[in-house]
């Protein structure tokens, strides 16, 4: 993509042959509200458009998840000597519809069972893996709802150890770092007719998380940094050194010094 403009740069048009996930169509929700079923970004490949701005977000469709997700921006960063920019996951990227109506579509037909369906911090996938009982999160429930954590012992988010994040050289769009982690987990509850069940109170136990790291490589790095990052400061030097000469002669001229 990239025909429309460079904001279309990279962005993923279909996938499997098809430009929406049909999945993801939820009768309960209005038509114009079916954000889920949309392909939003790249394929998370270390192609982003390019003269982002800090209101920018980066958007990257995730097979594993047969999902879109979006990050927006959180700090400045340097990555080995490139001055970059850092996206990290929103906070209620995960949350119910009740916190994140975006998220309506993805809790499929929940009708009055919204509560147990849709907690904050969770995700299922069941509709993408044939019904199975896929439940994703955020590693430790981070910024999940605070039944999740306290229903297992030893569960102790942090957004340092546990946010996603994606960093990338603002003007070429050239991807540095990204650090994408979710976390697998079994939904536990009771089963109506199996009695050696029925004191299994309903609880979310994380299973494995998954770290998916990548860096930019030292080639493309060195390219960056002599075709884009030094280039650049020369310029920035060379403007503030005509600025200051262009003083000066100015201040020459009108003393009558030449």
């Amino acid at each position: 993509s990239g025909l429309r403009g460079s904001s279309d740069f990279g962005q993923v048009v279909s996938w499997n042959g098809e430009h929406e996930l049909s999945f993801w169509t939820n009768k309960s929700v209005s038509g114009d509200k079916q954000y889920c079923s949309r392909l939003n970004g790249s394929d998370g490949g270390g192609i982003t458009p390019p003269f982002l701005t800090k209101e920018s977000t980066v958007g990257f469709f995730y097979t594993h998840l047969c999902r879109s997700m979006v990050l927006n921006y959180n700090k400045e960063i340097s990555y080995q000597g490139i001055p970059g920019w850092q996206f990290t996951l929103p906070e209620n990227i995960f949350d119910s519809p009740r916190k994140n109506p975006d998220n309506q579509c993805f809790c499929k037909d929940p009708g009055g069972d919204l509560e147990s369906q849709c907690l904050d911090g969770i995700y299922r996938a069941f509709v993408c893996y044939r019904d199975a009982p896929l439940v994703i999160s955020k590693p430790h429930f981070l910024d999940g709802d605070q039944q999740l954590i306290d229903g297992v012992e030893g569960l102790h988010p942090s957004r340092d150890n546990h946010d996603s994040l994606y960093e990338v050289e603002p003007i070429s769009g050239m991807f540095l770092r990204a650090s994408i982690k979710f976390q697998l987990v079994a939904e536990l509850q009771h089963l109506a007719g199996v009695s050696s069940l029925g004191d299994l109170p309903h609880v979310f136990v994380p299973t494995i998380w998954i770290e998916q790291l990548s860096y930019l490589d030292q080639e493309n790095v060195d390219f960056i940094k002599y075709e884009l990052v030094i280039p650049l400061r020369i310029a920035a030097w060379l403007q503030w050194i005509f600025i200051s000469l262009s003083v000066i002669m100015q201040f020459v001229q009108l003393n009558g010094i030449i």
